[in-house]
């Protein structure tokens, strides 16, 4: 077997074989690894064979199948992994241990040597940071920024530790020192989120941030820029040096890129596609490009055929490798649960459920967009309302709302009345729900609040010329996918 850690880092490889040989032995001892389930089994396992023949497990119980050795090479055939694990190991490794009942004793042997080895590399890293000397895949971090980003790793550590003992009672006094140490940083930002800021003022006014443990679901017909939110989201976390991770069904990296260069710099979209400014365009994209290379802990994954089983692997790899991480989903309708259900409704309850359950065990904000019908309703389930932290819609507005929202704020300027849409805070778990209108820039993929310095401040509209030039293709403008 081939060790995949070259460095004498904490280890203990019997308890890793006593942990597998228990689970092929008896598979209802496969419960009781679920701290080690809530990871990356490769940062996990000390042993690279170790990591393949969990994460087997995992695909196989993620799939309601049953665990026993000739399941286990199955999967690792499909998985092509049978090469790194033969049967001939699988059978040392099930006769290793005469009884399962002791497996939690060994799981938490495991987990502390992993904990003991993120522990390290984390010191070990902001050691680096601390000196001024990132290496090439690293920014400069301020003090102020270094402390955040070592508090954040150091939380999900103490997450990893609270499951590795099991630690779901608490005192009393804990529960104080708890509440205590959240009210104190909370204090200590003076007014500004206390959660990952969501990219629109109006928004954390009510929620104060994208907070950790909390689903999120955002529903919008189309046109109406839900995945233009995801990506101002995203930006917004990026630039307050927030790791985030995106899974995005609808959209390919290229018109993802040109979304987050019209959100940064302004550029508009329509009119570099059509070669209206073109060099104007292309300073701002190349402006927008230097800003995005700075950030480090900004991934997407633009799989368009998404399951539940790779989005929990690849956010337990993001929050493992980065701590708490905003996580995005766009959109759950295009997702597939990963094994068969009575029908699609049932499909999609299940879907939002585990979404409910990865913000929870994962400690981290989760976002999820969805469609809603002519009600105003979630559109793919009701579940899907029930399940959420916070619950986000935006609506279109007819004629008499439009009306309304221009008199209300003063509004004479037609360009920015034909941008009004409504946010509606429908749920808020932590606090108050409300209506609110916003302005959906669509040239350039930005959101602003409706107050009367913004509707006043006409520099962030385009020319006379520029907006003629875009009404010359009013027609197409209302068919593209926002």
């Amino acid at each position: 077997m081939r060790r995949r850690k070259q460095k004498a880092l904490p280890e203990n490889i019997e308890a890793e074989r006593s942990v597998l040989g228990a689970v092929l032995l008896n598979e209802d001892a496969y419960e009781a690894t679920a701290p080690i389930a809530a990871h990356d089994p490769r940062e996990v396992f000390a042993i690279e064979s170790h990591a393949l023949l969990y994460n087997a497990f995992r695909v196989i119980k993620s799939n309601g199948g049953s665990i026993d050795p000739v399941t286990v090479i199955g999967c690792l055939k499909e998985l092509g992994d049978y090469e790194s694990v033969t049967a001939t190991q699988i059978a040392e490794i099930a006769g290793s241990v005469p009884t399962s009942a002791n497996v939690g004793y060994y799981v938490q042997i495991v987990m502390d040597a992993y904990t003991r080895r993120k522990l390290i590399e984390l010191a070990r890293r902001i050691d680096a940071l601390g000196m001024g000397a990132p290496d090439e895949k690293d920014k400069v971090f301020t003090t102020a920024e270094l402390l955040r980003h070592a508090q954040w790793q150091i939380e999900n550590l103490t997450q990893v530790s609270a499951a590795m003992i099991g630690g779901d009672v608490m005192t009393a006094a804990h529960l104080a020192d708890v509440g205590l140490r959240d009210v104190e940083r909370i204090a200590e930002l003076n007014g500004k989120p206390s959660g990952c800021p969501t990219g629109l003022s109006v928004l954390d006014g009510y929620i104060h941030g994208w907070d950790k443990g909390d689903y999120i679901t955002l529903g919008a017909k189309p046109g109406t820029g839900k995945s233009a939110f995801a990506i101002n989201a995203m930006i917004a976390a990026a630039q307050n040096n927030v790791p985030v991770l995106m899974f995005s069904c609808e959209m390919t990296p290229e018109r993802i890129c040109s979304r987050c260069f019209g959100i940064l710099t302004g550029m508009h979209a329509y009119s570099l596609q059509r070669g209206f400014n073109t060099h104007k365009e292309v300073s701002a994209a190349k402006l927008a490009a230097k800003e995005m290379r700075s950030f480090k802990a900004m991934h997407i994954d633009p799989v368009m055929r998404l399951t539940m089983p790779r989005i929990r692997q690849m956010s337990k790899q993001q929050v493992d490798k980065y701590g708490t991480s905003l996580i995005i989903v766009d959109y759950i309708g295009r997702i597939k649960l990963g094994r068969r259900t009575e029908s699609r409704r049932h499909e999609m309850e299940a879907i939002s459920g585990e979404f409910q359950g990865l913000a929870k065990e994962l400690n981290t904000p989760v976002l999820v967009l969805s469609q809603i019908n002519a009600e105003g309703e979630f559109k793919e389930a009701a579940a899907i309302n029930e399940d959420s932290d916070i619950a986000i819609k935006f609506e279109n507005l007819d004629d008499k709302q439009l009306t309304k929202a221009a008199a209300d704020y003063q509004i004479t300027n037609k360009w920015i009345v034909e941008r009004l849409i409504g946010m509606r805070l429908s749920k808020n778990r932590n606090g108050p729900v409300g209506n609110k209108y916003i302005i959906f820039e669509k040239e350039t993929q930005r959101f602003y609040p409706v107050t009367q310095e913004i509707t006043q401040e006409q520099k962030i509209y385009p020319q006379e010329s520029e907006q003629q030039q875009l009404s010359d293709y009013k027609e197409e403008e209302e068919e593209w996918p926002y």
